[in-house]
């Protein structure tokens, strides 16, 4: 993955017993343009428990921390998933902890970021999933994903206090010749003293967690755009292929599978209690091409470009992915 604030590296791998009993995915990164690693390990038991480590780094471009700030973000966390089912498993119920450790790394403290925080949360979450693929489909191609998380900062020790409340929609409509048309809505919003929200750049491959969300991406401008204890995003996409290759290059094993592209529109902002929304604006599109090696594996390259329409804070941004979103 790479972007105005970082170029990072990494694997990820993933495995799983015969009875699908535990399972587990290991990412690990590496940031070549400051030399910071990252790391996440999740480990599944029985599509019941669910126990994640990550190590990971925020990167934030404030004006007034004096430039570029670098915080070390440590996240251990437990979940029960699959409390209870409905709808035919469309819909989900879990319930979690959240361990998070912050400290910085690079540049001064921020007004937003003291030098050392903790964030502990106990939440619970609802989910709902019902979308499908079809033959010959460039991603999901019908149906709604749709998340409601609660979290309070007051049932273990932390140094925020509060409610956390995270709602997020995705719609998806199946358009003739493979063709996507998708609206995506999110927002959260936390009562008391919550940590902040960051607003800005794009969304990590490497690393997702079930609580304890805290950023969210807006594509054409640089991380930390904006920072609020209140935080809402809207985006539109039109997903369509280019070409289906499914070709190697002679008798070596890579080749190329199918290529696509999105074309998206997307505003959002940041703020606190008491003061005004300041929308910002943006648009670009990606190209994404699956890559594949030995034959069998797919590995998905995605190149973007986005331009943030803001005169202040917005401009052009070009970034690279290689990599599952997991």
């Amino acid at each position: 993955m790479a972007n105005g604030e970082t170029t990072q590296i990494g694997i990820v791998t993933m495995g799983n017993d015969a009875l699908l009993r535990h399972s587990y995915i290991v990412s690990i990164s590496h940031d070549f343009k400051h030399d910071l690693s990252a790391f996440g390990a999740t480990y599944f038991y029985d599509n019941k428990w669910v126990f994640q480590a990550q190590r990971n780094s925020n990167y934030s471009t404030l004006a007034n921390a004096g430039g570029l700030v670098v915080r070390r973000k440590d996240n251990f966390e437990l979940a029960r998933i699959n409390i209870f089912n409905a709808f035919e498993e469309t819909l989900n119920f879990s319930a979690g902890v959240s361990i998070q450790d912050e400290k910085n790394l690079i540049g001064p403290v921020s007004v937003e970021r003291s030098e050392d925080r903790k964030n502990n949360l106990l939440g619970i979450r609802f989910d709902f999933d019902n979308r499908e693929s079809f033959s010959q489909s460039i991603s999901p191609s019908w149906g709604n994903r749709s998340s409601l998380i609660i979290e309070t900062n007051d049932a273990i020790d932390s140094d925020f206090s509060g409610e956390v409340y995270n709602a997020n929609i995705q719609q998806l409509f199946d358009l003739s010749g493979n063709h996507v048309f998708a609206i995506n809505v999110s927002g959260a919003y936390g009562t008391q003293n919550p940590e902040t929200f960051s607003l800005g750049s794009e969304a990590s491959i490497f690393n997702q967690s079930l609580f304890g969300r805290d950023t969210w991406a807006l594509r054409g401008y640089d991380a930390s755009a904006q920072v609020g204890t209140r935080i809402q995003t809207n985006s539109i996409e039109y997903r369509f292929p280019i070409a289906n290759i499914e070709r190697n290059w002679n008798l070596n094993p890579i080749g190329v599978g199918q290529i696509s592209s999105n074309i998206f529109i997307e505003n959002g902002a940041a703020w606190r209690k008491g003061s005004r929304a300041d929308y910002l604006s943006a648009v670009g599109f990606e190209i994404t091409s699956d890559l594949l090696i030995a034959y069998d594996f797919v590995l998905p390259v995605n190149l973007g470009y986005a331009y943030g329409l803001d005169n202040l804070k917005g401009g052009s941004r070009v970034y690279a992915s290689v990599g599952y979103m997991f």
